[in-house]
């Protein structure tokens, strides 16, 4: 027998063979026994095809006469050799190339045959396919494909690429929407596993030239066969490497990778931002000029490509007539003048209508090989037609019934006219200016809760001089009169009505006075499933004796802007009009006959006769109409008048709307004054002066104690203070930690006619124990307060206030502020926390439902004046992030009404209110009350209410914004 015999011939010896040894098909029936076995190895052995051959050395027990080797396919010629023959032993050699046999697996027979015609069989097993990574070809992201705006990572002659596509690449997918992206380069923290295939396991990995990413290390899986690519990678750019995978007999196989790690996406800072407006009432009139929006990136390496759409989703487009500025820097705007509805010359443009145009904005940065990406997502941007607040076409319906679970009436009692939610006596109290310099309105009105004015007065300061004025009632003129709720027209003719908002209008003999406000604050505390939700159901429901539904609660709080004089859209433009912004204050008629009793602390804010700014804080005795032990501070645009103490005043008596007029002296300034009773515990405020030239100011007096101390400030308070640099409007928010013994600590956001920073306070403070009157100073090396130092007249709180008690306004204020620098700080500062109750830490659940808001104060002539409405909503899981409007319960949205000043020019409106813009935004909230109010803002909050300010690049005018729940 020899070991190449063909088919038919071992067939054939098989044959003889089995008739030689007597061969059965009885299953039962075992073979003779032999003597003649193989005993080393005594299983089938394993060899790999390499180079130079792998050999083994098989033993048999016995005297060999024949050794033979035969294919373990049982047909054609065996894959190995045998060599070094003898009587107990043979040597068998492994192929060193991958052979051509059809065997699977491949495997050759070794038979031993002693002199009796006795045999041995040992099967060898050969490995012919060395150690390799199975995947290889798989190591690339689930949807990790590296695009550039749309084309391929790297176009030709604009980037450098890796190392050719011949070997791998793993890339690393940049994430999608607005904003959003990690400090660190890398997103995943694993990859793989990699899968050893081929060889003879057990295996080792390693990188046998070149190197990882940074941050990333090569790691064993659950056992040899898999490996990881572990880390998170902390730059970006190309590696290439080799990972070289050998097995048990030594063999390694290599596999080449060309690893592409792209930088974080880039964040997109994308303040809040409002629709586009066209006035369908002008023919021809291609529009409202879009205030200019800015976008920013905060990270990245300039210069920067910016581009309209989305480059993985195409087609969104911005309103027409709206565009993209040119820009490489890191700020880009978007602006224009809508044309929606027709053309330069009155004709409708075919195709371009009102609507919601979906839109989205990208960016690349200057990073090689691949650029950094950012894309911001503006979903809905709106281009709307101009109409007014307070149109018949825009009032809302009356507020139905929801069943007695839901709103607290029943569906049988009928609807509640919106108008319901506001009556009795209103204060009010706004500061702006008009085209000679500043003014201020302060006055009080009864409402009736029809819609209807049944009486009021009001005073008026301007540069030329003061007027107090009466208010006509609806009955003698109807002029006068109010709405509460309003609904605006959307997209597709969707109405969206928001019942915390409204307009009145005053009508006096010298002219009317028009205002919009939002409303906020239940007189029965509001809330549906735990949430204060007055715009979709105002305060709630009740039935009176009849069964009738009436409102169960009133509004007691409200932002105002004025705008008289102005008609939205006309031209010529209207120079003469008013401008201010303020507040709106429920009165409680009971405190007007006892007046002001006991000690108050105060802060009013202006402007002298020069232009300058002016703020003065302090506190008095008050009883009887007489004032005294009046203690103030007074900064004149830089001229100071501290630690007055000593002064008087008077005042006299208190008629039907709460008004009282009087005066106060402090050093050698004497103050003539208007003031309008809110509660016992506060008053509205202002300079009534007889003539041109003298301070035009306006403020509040608030409640405070007869005796202090360091431990009246304990625990932590918000505030703001604005004034006037050089350089324009300079306004900060912040956050003070009081240790209750004199030491503070905190953090402040200013912002200096566009230019940003944050300050850390380390600091000291002292209180005067009978005025309440304190320093706030830095004394030793590295303490700071801040850009502007600062003293202020304090008001205890409570030592288990909580942020409920913010529902009214006042009892929440810890203080007033004056600045001592020549930018003439003011400011208030206010409750966050309590001295023995939680938070800290804050969450994005403390902002949630819906929320007023307005600017404080103007401190220039070119700050718009604006008011409004948002839903804030916690998202998801997340403790830090919600998004502000529109109410998910409801067809509300973003609304604002915002007055433009009449100096402007475009690329901003001039001279204009635009009413019932649709905003959208997002806001943030970290541990200690600090975050954003909108994108691009800083901000800061205990819950009920937020300071914020615009910290856009395209705001050189900032102001101080108040949100009130």
């Amino acid at each position: 027998m020899t070991a190449f015999m063909s088919r038919s011939a071992l067939v054939l010896c098989l044959a003889m063979l089995c008739l030689a040894v007597g061969c059965s098909s009885s299953s039962h029936q075992t073979p003779p026994p032999t003597n003649l076995q193989f005993t080393s190895p005594t299983s089938s052995p394993t060899v790999e095809v390499m180079d130079p051959p792998e050999t083994v050395v098989l033993k048999v027990s016995g005297s060999v006469s024949t050794w033979a080797l035969q294919s373990g396919c049982g047909f054609g010629k065996p894959i190995g050799s045998l060599t070094n023959q003898s009587s107990d032993s043979v040597t068998y050699v492994a192929p060193s190339m991958p052979p051509s046999s059809p065997c699977n697996p491949l495997q050759d027979l070794v038979v031993a045959t002693d002199a009796s015609n006795n045999s041995a069989v040992l099967s060898v097993n050969v490995v012919a396919s060395p150690p390799l990574i199975s995947n290889a070809f798989l190591l690339t992201f689930s949807g990790g494909q590296c695009t550039y705006n749309g084309g391929a990572c790297c176009p030709p002659g604009v980037r450098t690429c890796c190392p050719p596509a011949s070997t791998q690449t793993i890339i690393q997918p940049p994430t999608t929407g607005q904003g959003g992206s990690t400090s660190q380069v890398g997103l995943y923290t694993s990859l793989g596993p990699l899968t050893a295939a081929g060889g003879v396991p057990p295996y080792t990995w390693q990188v046998s030239s070149g190197s990882l990413p940074d941050g990333v290390v090569l790691t064993s899986g659950k056992d040899s066969t898999t490996a990881l690519l572990l880390g998170t990678p902390i730059t970006s750019g190309c590696n290439t490497f080799d990972l070289q995978l050998t097995d048990s007999k030594g063999v390694s196989g290599t596999s080449t990778f060309n690893v592409v790690v792209i930088p974080s996406p880039l964040k997109i800072s994308l303040p809040s931002y409002p629709a586009a407006y066209n006035d369908g009432s002008q023919s021809g009139d291609p529009g409202v000029v879009y205030s200019p929006l800015a976008l920013t990136v905060t990270n990245g390496i300039g210069p920067y490509t910016w581009a309209q759409d989305d480059p993985q989703n195409p087609g969104s487009t911005l309103p027409p007539g709206l565009s993209l500025s040119t820009s490489t820097s890191s700020v880009v705007k978007i602006q224009g003048t809508p044309n929606s509805g027709n053309d330069a010359a009155g004709n409708a443009v075919s195709g371009n209508s009102p609507g919601s145009y979906p839109s989205a904005v990208n960016v690349s940065d200057s990073e090689l090989p691949y650029p950094a990406l950012g894309l911001a997502k503006l979903s809905k941007m709106q281009d709307l037609p101009l109409t007014q607040p307070c149109s018949p076409s825009n009032q809302a319906p009356a507020i139905q019934p929801q069943g007695v679970a839901v709103n607290g009436g029943d569906p049988s009692g009928g609807s509640v006219a919106a108008e319901s939610y506001l009556q009795g006596s209103l204060a009010f109290l706004l500061r702006g200016f008009d085209a000679n310099g500043a003014v201020v309105i302060a006055g009080s009105v009864s409402v009736d809760g029809n819609g209807a004015i049944t009486g009021g007065e009001e005073d008026v300061s301007r540069a030329s001089g003061s007027q107090h004025l009466v208010v006509q009632p609806t009955a003698t003129n109807p002029a006068s009169n109010y709405v509460v709720g309003a609904a605006s027209v959307g997209p597709n003719s969707t109405a969206y009505v928001s019942y915390g908002r409204g307009c009145m209008t005053l009508a006096t003999p010298a002219g009317n006075t028009t205002f919009t406000f939002t409303l906020a604050g239940c007189s029965n505390q509001w809330t549906e499933n735990h949430l204060t939700v007055t715009n979709n159901n105002a305060c709630g429901m009740k039935q009176d004796n009849a069964g009738k539904n009436i409102a169960a609660g009133y509004f007691t709080t409200g932002r105002v802007i004025e705008f008289d004089q102005c008609t939205p859209g006309k031209l010529p433009y209207c120079t003469g009009s008013t401008r201010a912004t303020g507040i709106l204050r429920w009165q409680d008629s009971s405190a007007f006959s006892s007046a002001l009793n006991g000690p108050y602390a105060f802060g009013l804010t202006g402007w002298d006769g020069s232009g300058g700014h002016y703020a003065v804080a302090g506190s008095f005795q008050s009883s009887g109409g007489q004032i005294s032990a009046l203690a103030a501070d007074i900064n004149d645009a830089g001229t100071l008048s501290s630690s007055l103490t000593s002064g008087t005043g008077t005042y006299g008596s208190v008629d039907s709307f709460g008004n009282a007029t009087g005066s106060l002296t402090m050093g050698g300034t004497t103050l003539p004054l208007s003031m309008y009773l809110v509660s016992k515990n506060e008053a509205l405020v202002a300079t009534n002066p007889p003539a041109a030239g003298a301070p035009i100011l306006s403020g509040e007096a608030i409640s405070t104690a007869s005796s202090f101390g360091n431990d009246s400030l304990q625990s932590t308070e918000i505030f703001h203070i604005g004034g006037v640099s050089t350089n324009g409007p300079d306004v900060s928010v912040g956050i003070l930690t009081f240790d209750g013994a004199g030491a503070l600590g905190g953090t402040i956001y200013q912002d200096q006619a566009g230019t940003t920073a944050t300050t850390k306070v380390s600091a000291v403070y002292s209180v005067d124990s009978s005025t309440g009157r304190t320093v706030f100073s830095a004394p030793l090396q590295g303490q700071t307060i801040g850009a502007h130092p600062l003293v202020g007249y304090i008001i205890p709180q409570p030592p288990n206030g909580t942020r409920q008690n913010c529902a009214v306004p006042s009892a929440c204020v810890a203080g007033f502020l004056v600045g001592t620098d020549n930018t003439a700080q003011d400011g208030v500062l206010e409750f966050q926390t309590a001295i023995v109750a939680p938070p800290p830490p804050f969450a994005n659940t403390y902002i949630a439902g819906d929320y007023a808001y307005g600017v404080d104060e103007l401190l220039d002539q070119h700050a718009p004046a604006f008011d409004g409405i948002v839903f804030a909503q916690p998202s998801g899981a997340s403790t830090t992030n919600g998004t502000l409007g529109p109410n998910p319960s409801s067809r509300q949205s973003f609304f604002q009404d915002v007055s433009y000043s009449c100096l402007d020019q475009a690329p901003q409106p001039s001279c204009l209110l635009i009413p019932s813009q649709l905003m959208t935004g997002s806001y943030t909230v970290n541990p200690d009350g600090s975050g954003t109010f909108g994108g691009a803002t800083a901000s800061v909050t205990n819950g009920n209410v937020s300071f914020y300010i615009d910290e856009s690049p395209t705001n050189l005018h900032p102001a101080i914004v108040v949100v009130e729940q």
